[in-house]
């Protein structure tokens, strides 16, 4: 349901994009997707949906592909585009389930970011001279809980710079 992190490598060679996703169970409801919006611009996402199994992975499905589909027919308004998809998710009366996303585009011939942050985990960079910073975003709710209109947030990148960005799994790793 995600892509290959060999087919991320390919979308620009101005880019050097990896993922990794080991889910804990068989099937979860993490989510990562990277797409040439144009030229100059990727979008990219990473979530997880609340819950475990079957469930969570059938709305991370939907979730993914909803989110893919809004971005590349809304992408010059990212504000607009989430909005549509928590539109879409709410309309879908998943009611026991959300999804926390970082949802955003980079202009790689500027480095800049915009993203928009839905109750997930913050953004990461780590500059070419070894600074690691964490990047508090306004953001706002899960996608699919209420209606919300989500900030686009600012981030700039200089080259070399590397965006990281997480799930919880992370975050809450035992071992």
């Amino acid at each position: 349901m995600v892509p290959k992190r060999t087919s991320l490598a390919k979308v620009d060679p101005r880019l050097d994009a990896d993922a990794l996703l080991e889910p804990a169970r068989s099937v979860g409801g993490d989510l990562f997707d990277l797409a040439r919006l144009d030229n100059d611009r990727i979008g990219f996402m990473i979530g997880d949906v609340t819950g475990k199994g079957v469930p969570a992975a059938l709305f991370m499905a939907m979730s993914k592909a909803l989110t893919s589909f809004v971005m590349n027919r809304e992408n010059a308004d990212l504000g607009a585009a989430v909005v549509s998809v928590n539109e879409e998710l709410l309309r879908g009366g998943g009611e026991a389930l959300t999804v926390t996303m970082d949802i955003g585009i980079i202009d790689l011939r500027t480095g800049a970011v915009s993203m928009v942050c839905a109750g997930h985990e913050d953004p990461i960079t780590l500059t070419a001279g070894g600074a690691v910073e964490s990047h508090r975003l306004e953001g706002g709710p899960p996608l699919g809980l209420v209606e919300y209109s989500y900030p686009v947030e600012p981030l700039k990148l200089a080259p070399g710079d590397a965006l990281i960005l997480v799930t919880d799994g992370l975050t809450e790793a035992q071992d």
